[in-house]
């Protein structure tokens, strides 16, 4: 088997689709092998597009850049923020249909956000 991000495309998206059927919690990623910050980063990368939210790592050193590769950064905090506020965080103001998945997407990155400790 290569050590290509497509390589375990398939299992990982097994993972996601019975993660959500089930109603749990997205599954975490294993580790990137190697000491590369930039492996690492790309890993995550792979790993997120995929539907993953957290990451194994192998070496102490990665926990850090790991965390900062998945925190949300300041503009997708401030678009959450704006549209629970424009929606109500309970969607009394939800208008149509996009309304609802956009809230539902707002409240994961503001949990996230929390989570990783950018939003207090």
């Amino acid at each position: 088997m290569s050590d290509t991000p497509t390589a375990l495309a398939f299992p990982r998206s097994q993972l996601v689709i019975a993660s959500r059927v089930a109603g749990i919690a997205a599954p975490i990623d294993g580790p990137t092998l190697g000491e590369n910050s930039a492996d690492v980063i790309a890993g995550v990368g792979a790993a997120t597009e995929m539907g993953m939210t957290g990451k194994l790592c192998l070496a102490e050193s990665h926990a850090a850049t790991i965390n900062a590769a998945l925190s949300p950064g300041r503009d997708e905090i401030s678009w959450a923020l704006a549209i629970i506020e424009r929606l109500g965080s309970d969607g009394r103001n939800i208008g149509d249909g996009g309304d609802l998945p956009r809230l539902a997407r707002a409240q994961r990155i503001v949990e996230r956000s929390r989570a990783f400790d950018a939003v207090r």
